[in-house]
């Protein structure tokens, strides 16, 4: 059977990490224990490290330190060596693409029995047309049949559940928190860095014009959660059932306070075309079905 390549474009707290880990855990898929290699956006851009860069080399760092404590002449169990490998190809990486893909090939030689790898990276929602080109390019020359998922959730929601957890990344890390998510969602909901992420007309068109229509997958948090659904993903990743658990959805972000009118109302005009955009494209009552401020 061809090797099939998962790229997961996003969208960010649209059910990305729980599509990773029931992948994971699928006896055909070879997925590996990182789930946003957040390579592509960098070694295209050719504009140096990333803004993970410093939290990959530490991890990196970490892992070269637990080998350098192994006993001489102790070789290190296969999940360690797994580790430190992945690690040091996801550093390299941002600056030579050939790691990047040494990974999945490594992942896929590892594990006979599956067809399936990939990387599922939010932030690729915002490669331009001409960087998702190279990347099919790429990712196709390396002989794998490639498939495109791009997961959407209502733009509010979205942005609001972003705002949420970037909140809790930054108490995580002991830093605080001035002003919170519902009190700065009408300043921050239209911030570039959300928007880039929150503009689905964009990102759509873009792969649209970098993919063929067969290759891209397009669903919906809102309706993500289902067996129907499911099985509708496994077919179009040439993947047999495999048993699934709604209720542990990954990553979730904490709850957050009601936010005032008329910040909303401000954040949903903003976002009106893309709202208009989407019930354009799968119709406006599917839309405003399944979205509560469509």
């Amino acid at each position: 059977m061809k090797k099939t390549f998962l790229l997961g474009v996003g969208a960010q707290k649209a059910g990305t990490t729980w599509l990773y880990q029931y992948l994971r855990g699928h006896p055909d898929c070879a997925m590996g224990m990182i789930k946003e290699h957040a390579v592509l956006q960098v070694a295209l851009a050719q504009g140096g490290p990333s803004g993970r860069f410093g939290d990959k080399a530490n991890a990196l760092i970490a892992a070269l330190q637990g080998a350098k404590n192994t006993p001489p002449d102790t070789p290190l169990d296969a999940d360690a060596q797994a580790r430190l490998l992945a690690l040091m190809d996801n550093v390299g990486g941002e600056f030579d693409l050939s790691y990047y893909m040494r990974t999945f090939e490594r992942l896929l030689e590892a594990n006979p029995e599956a067809h399936l790898t990939g990387d599922i990276t939010p932030e690729y929602c915002m490669l331009s047309t001409d960087q998702l080109r190279q990347v099919r390019a790429m990712i196709e020359g390396a002989g794998y049949d490639l498939k495109v998922v791009f997961l959407m959730r209502d733009p509010l929601d979205r942005v609001y559940s972003a705002l949420r957890m970037a909140d809790r990344n930054r108490r995580a890390s002991g830093k605080p928190v001035n002003l919170p998510a519902a009190e700065r969602f009408d300043s921050q909901g239209v911030a570039d860095w959300v928007e880039q992420r929150t503009r689905y007309d964009l990102i759509l068109d873009r792969l649209d014009a970098a993919f063929a229509p067969e290759q891209v997958s397009v669903g919906f948090y809102e309706t993500f959660f289902s067996n129907e659904t499911l099985t509708d993903l496994l077919g179009f990743l040439g993947l047999r059932h495999h048993p699934a658990d709604f209720g542990n959805l990954a990553n979730a972000s904490p709850a957050g306070g009601d936010i005032a009118p008329e910040k909303v109302a401000a954040v949903r005009a903003h976002y009106d075309v893309t709202y208009r955009a989407c019930a354009d494209r799968f119709g406006a009552a599917f839309i405003s079905d399944i979205w509560k401020y469509a």
